[in-house]
């Protein structure tokens, strides 16, 4: 047994370090899973990964010239097999979309030898008439069980106390408000706002301004003091600013786009520049957004502002899944997973726009529905909140222009129900509506009539 070799897997530790040089998103993954250089088995392979660590603790890029200069500056240049070395491990895989797999086989192995070793210490103790290993044993394995990933139970008592520390907080606070705000009176107070740990959802058909009320729900958040950040995949972080600007100033869109100003909008348009511009919000896109850029883009805000508030992703469908398959149905599921365990790992709100499926314009009445969650039914399970925006006029000249239902289709702890909300399509604004103002758009018999489509 004791000629026996070690689990260890050459091949994956070659293939993770190799889609490390990839992309930065390869690199971050593999620290994220590969905590430290000991989980490697061959000591070329860990140097490799100590030199990857460091540069992406920097923010600097890794690729095969960067980890080469930071091997040699180091003096491990050589002793790892030369730049050869590097350019061979740079070349070991065709392309970096596995390296989830190839960083959770070497974490694996290593956890295997630690098993090993602990197991392999406390024989020999035991043989040595050490009753202590006992105690060590117990502790070593405690230890591991940390190190591995794993639900955990614990008891009431525990749990408990967490809720009266929650419960005193309210109530100190005396806000109907516990969570994040949204800026809309009545959507917080269905609400209680956005809650910490939670996937909310916004699910609408294409121009009913779910980017817009994901985007003012984000100011208003930011407005409070809590930062956010905007995965925009849709939109660049200058035309986010534009139409946020033409909302604040009251100004048309097509005109600010266009430069057709005069000198008071001009100068209410320069308030409002100062206004934004103090805004915690940090836009992340268009393109190349995934999963892991999101948590590499939560570190910088966390370490700019000391603090995060909100994270919106607009929209899901367009999020980079976080492993490539042929079924778009388990991709969607894997995306909406991984934003809710961010959600959980962070304890903060995570706000997703969605893309609702073409089944809609089929049916005469227009309003949707939780079944109209495109592509996926993950996204209705797991959703914490969700909200689907519909505008009759879209539909239907006979609907008053602008008056649009926020329909409160789920909430895991609230109430359901429609918040009526004012969108100002040339401004790309949202105001709330009095509560005793009609919301028009007739009977739902009527939804569709005289619509575009």
């Amino acid at each position: 047994m004791a000629d026996r070799v070690p689990p260890y897997d050459k091949e994956a530790e070659e293939a993770a370090l190799g889609s490390a040089l990839q992309s930065n998103e390869a690199a971050d993954m593999l620290i994220e899973i590969v905590p430290g250089e000991e989980a490697f088995y061959f000591e070329p392979h860990r140097m490799v990964y100590a030199a990857v660590s460091a540069l992406r603790r920097e923010n600097k890029p890794c690729d095969l010239v960067t980890l080469t200069s930071t091997l040699r500056d180091a003096g491990r240049l050589e002793q790892v097999g030369g730049a050869h070395f590097i350019s061979y491990l740079g070349n070991s895989v065709p392309t970096a979309s596995h390296v989830r797999h190839y960083a959770s086989i070497v974490r694996e192995k290593a956890l295997l030898r630690r098993v090993i070793a602990i197991c392999t210490n406390a024989v020999t103790s035991a043989y040595d008439g050490d009753l202590d290993c006992i105690t060590a044993l117990e502790a070593e394995l405690m230890n591991l069980q940390r190190a591995t990933p794993m639900a955990e139970a614990e008891p009431y008592r525990q749990v408990v106390s967490r809720v009266m520390d929650i419960l005193g907080q309210r109530v100190q606070a005396q806000s109907p408000t516990t969570g994040v705000p949204t800026g809309f009176e009545e959507l917080d107070r269905m609400t209680s706002g956005l809650q910490p740990g939670e996937l909310a959802i916004i699910g609408a058909r294409p121009s009913m301004g779910k980017s817009a009320l994901a985007r003012a729900i984000a100011e208003n958040a930011a407005k409070e003091g809590h930062p956010v950040l905007f995965a925009a995949l849709e939109d660049t972080p200058e035309n986010m600013v534009q139409r946020s600007l033409a909302g604040r100033a009251q100004l048309d869109l097509w005109n600010l786009r266009q430069g057709r100003i005069n000198e008071g909008e001009w100068h209410r348009l320069g308030y409002q520049l100062n206004r934004l511009a103090e805004l915690p919000v940090w836009p992340l896109g268009p393109s190349g957004v995934s999963i892991q850029a999101i948590r590499r883009a939560i570190r910088k805000v966390v370490a700019a502002e000391g603090k995060l508030g909100l994270i919106v992703v607009d929209y899901i469908q367009l999020l980079t899944p976080p492993r490539r398959r042929d079924n778009r149905y388990l991709e969607i599921a894997e995306t909406s997973q991984a934003l809710k365990t961010i959600a959980q790992e962070y304890h903060v709100p995570m706000l997703a726009v969605a893309q609702l499926n073409r089944g809609v314009e089929a049916r005469r009445n227009k309003r949707p529905q939780l079944s109209d969650l495109r592509e996926s039914g993950a996204l209705e399970q797991d959703g914490d909140l969700v909200m689907l925006l519909y505008r009759a006029d879209y539909y239907s000249t006979k609907a008053r222009p602008g008056v649009t239902e926020l329909i409160i289709a789920k909430q895991r702890n609230g109430p359901v129900g429609t918040v009526h909300l004012y969108f100002d399509r040339a401004t790309t604004r949202f105001l709330e509506i009095d509560k005793d103002m009609p919301s028009g758009g007739g009977d739902d018999d009527d939804d569709g009539d005289d619509g575009d489509e």
